[in-house]
């Protein structure tokens, strides 16, 4: 129940001056006097119904008077009714935790402008109309607060003004984090009186992580919680994910960028998706989405240059135009070197072994204004004896046991020393050549093989088993074309001892009998790649799906290192982080973001990456090196999906986030806020309303004491005469 105060207690004395007219009434009541006449036929009969009336006009006039000087003494007394538990509190004193939601969908615009606008009106309503002794702080939903407006000040002018120096951001955070540290600092207030103001759209995601929510500590600390709604229920269209497949890529390779959009809507509706290359608009396609399932565009672009390539799908703008975009980055890797080491051919046409790995590596040589991604030499192993290793990015080695022991020590030294090496087995390793028995001295890459059988021929054609998808190797064929992996069929392959490996190989892919068929060794600084299976029909069908293409382009660049990693992306409230292997020496980086802007970052010495957060817009950031002969790096950095889908929370989800015992109320604009508020730290005073109840009572008495008292004195005009 509310509870009454009153401000000046000791003006209550003066309810003793009602107890005044009814002592000067009573004093001025005479006694009667019996007057003996001795006729009263000159005495006008009075009219008993006139005296009644008299006398209930004469007691109205004494109540009105007695009310008049008892309503002045309760207004001098300056009555307040305050909520009920606040009746202990000091009076006017107020911890304010002005909380705003500057989430995404806070972007959403509306007839009177956007979400976020109108949580700043009913931001300053609110301050304005605290008391200039409370405590005020406000917090943004992002963590993006200034630092002036987190510490706890008094409500003036200057502090609802700054909030107009506030916009709102593309975050996504929960209401969690922010909650917490509202009441954290609430707890260092020193007055008892904390409270909370929550400004919203009330979305779903924000009531996200309730286990994240310190909700014992801030029942204990806060005394109050309002919410106040600036949302509404409305569809939203928004690009959900971008995926380019391969993310990595020679020049000439068609590249395959597909969005996904949805439409949080109920209803279908009509839209159009763009592709972006490099800032510029090269297609766009006319789609209709529906309501609630998501729309997949493709989109294919052959970049023709080296370097990294942005691409953006766009959708046609909606009242939520922040997630319209999506972003990312494609590394077009320079031609790489590939030094080709094949056994003496014998004769026949069919004894080419490297016929298809040399259509497989350079497919585009003979195409006119193509740039070949390989720059292939191919040379015999008497000539690779005296050939620079070191000239070459990759060396693809057929492993023959006719291959010279010199080049054999000759390229373990180069992997020992840095060197990157993919192995086949020749032709001349297969069972027909062998016929099961193993060549004295030669192990296949290096690796054992299983004892005296150096190859087998299946019993019927074995298929790819067990692979690992997240390898560099299979994960881009699997978002493109994995019914080539599911297509394969293998004749003969080499029995490799996997008991017999050491602790820096292992095999990420195996055929369907569970022998290895991909064995990654590592060599020193080098690195190795073993095929139990070469590329020739006789071994596979790998060049006649044709997977072998593919397979040896992703394998180039997994070898290719550092310049081979996919480009870098990052998200809104997360940043990025940055592989400084190409940095190494600079003593800084400098940021350049979306809109223009730039950020120095320092760098320690002994740094191999680095990690970047403070990214406030979603687009491409450009991070430029110290060391000018290393080149820039793009990263694509986009907004969380999770909140373009506008759902509004349930009344039973918000009940559920904060504590029982500190119930949330919810309010549709400020103005009852304010009113709440108000009522809290000044009260509801009674004064004014007392001062005009004395008022109309004043008005009541002067009429009755002067026309209804005269008008019940007079004579009615009736006479009897006396007997």
């Amino acid at each position: 129940m509310p509870s009454l105060m009153f401000l000046q207690p000791w003006f209550l004395v003066g309810l003793l001056a009602v107890a005044v007219p009814p002592l000067i009434h009573l004093l001025r009541r005479r006694s009667r006097r019996r007057v003996r006449f001795s006729s009263l036929r000159f005495l006008q009969q009075i009219d008993r119904r006139s005296a009644q009336r008299y006398r209930l006009a004469d007691l109205l006039v004494l109540a009105l008077r007695m009310l008049v000087l008892g309503l002045l003494a309760l207004a001098l007394a300056q009555p307040l009714l305050r909520p009920a538990g606040l009746a202990d509190q000091p009076f006017g004193r107020l911890a304010l935790g002005l909380v705003i939601d500057d989430s995404l969908s806070m972007q959403t615009t509306e007839e009177v402008g956007t979400r976020f606008s109108r949580a700043l009106e009913a931001g300053r309503r609110v301050i304005e109309s605290l008391p200039g002794d409370s405590e005020v702080f406000v917090l943004l939903s992002s963590d993006r607060t200034p630092p002036g407006l987190a510490v706890p000040q008094a409500p003036s002018a200057s502090l609802a003004q700054s909030l107009g120096d506030l916009d709102c951001s593309y975050s996504a955070r929960p209401l969690a984090a922010v909650m917490n540290q509202a009441a954290s600092i609430l707890n260092q207030s020193r007055l008892p009186h904390r409270v909370v103001v929550v400004i919203s759209d009330l979305q779903a995601r924000a009531f996200e992580q309730a286990d994240v929510f310190n909700r014992e500590s801030f029942g204990d600390t806060v005394s109050q919680v309002t919410l106040i709604d600036v949302g509404s229920r409305g569809a939203n269209r928004s690009v959900e994910r971008l995926d380019i497949s391969p993310q990595v890529a020679f020049p000439g390779t068609p590249i395959q960028i597909r969005g996904r959009l949805l439409d949080s809507g109920s209803e279908s509706s009509p839209a159009v998706v763009s592709l972006w290359v490099n800032g510029k608009r090269t297609s766009e396609q006319a789609v209709e989405l529906k309501g609630g399932v998501g729309h997949d565009v493709v989109f294919r672009h052959t970049p023709a240059q080296t370097g990294d390539v942005r691409y953006s799908v766009r959708l046609s703008i909606d009242p939520l135009a922040g997630d319209n975009k999506r972003f990312g980055v494609a590394r077009i890797l320079a031609p790489i070197r590939v030094l080709l080491i094949v056994p003496p051919n014998p004769t026949g046409a069919k004894a080419d072994e490297a016929l298809y790995l040399r259509l497989a590596l350079n497919p585009w040589r003979r195409l006119p204004g193509r740039q070949a991604p390989v720059e292939l030499t191919e040379v015999s192993y008497h000539r690779a004896r005296t050939e620079s290793l070191d000239a070459h990015d990759v060396a693809c080695v057929f492993d023959s046991p006719r291959m010279p022991a010199e080049l054999t020590q000759r390229l373990d030294q180069h992997a020992q020393q840095g060197g990157r090496l993919i192995y086949l087995p020749a032709l001349d390793a297969l069972p027909a050549k062998l016929q099961g028995e193993t060549p004295r001295g030669w192990s296949f890459a290096g690796l054992p093989l299983a004892g005296s059988e150096t190859a087998s021929r299946a019993m019927g054609p074995l298929a790819i088993g067990d692979y690992d998808r997240k390898h560099p190797l299979f994960a881009p064929l699997l978002s493109t074309t994995p019914e080539l992996l599911s297509g394969a069929a293998f004749d003969a392959y080499l029995a490799i001892d996997e008991e017999r490996l050491g602790p820096r190989d292992r095999v990420p892919a195996r055929l369907s009998n569970g022998a290895p068929w991909i064995v990654e060794s590592r060599r020193g600084a080098g690195r190795v790649l073993a095929w139990s299976s070469g590329a020739h029909p006789d071994w596979n069908n790998l060049a006649l799906r044709p997977l072998l293409l593919p397979m040896m382009m992703e394998t180039l660049k997994f070898l290719g290192g550092a310049q081979a990693d996919a480009p870098p992306s990052g998200w809104i409230d997360e940043g990025f982080s940055l592989n400084l292997a190409q940095t190494r020496g600079s003593a800084a980086i400098r940021v350049e973001h979306p809109s223009g802007r730039s950020r120095p970052r320092p760098v320690a010495a002994d740094a191999t990456t680095v990690r970047y957060r403070e990214v406030d817009e979603p687009g491409f950031y450009t991070v430029h090196p110290g060391g000018e002969e290393v080149g820039e790096s793009v990263v694509a950095v986009n907004v969380d999906a999770a909140e373009g889908r506008v759902t509004r929370a349930t009344p039973e989800a918000v009940a559920a986030f904060f504590p029982p015992d500190r119930p949330a109320t919810i309010e549709q604009s400020a103005a009852s806020v304010v009113s709440r508020l108000t009522l809290a730290t000044r009260g509801y005073s009674g004064s004014g309303a007392l001062l005009v109840l004395a008022l109309l009572a004043l008005l009541g008495q002067l009429f009755v004491a002067n026309v209804v008292l005269r008008h019940a004195s007079e004579p009615s005009g009736q006479q009897v005469e006396a007997n």
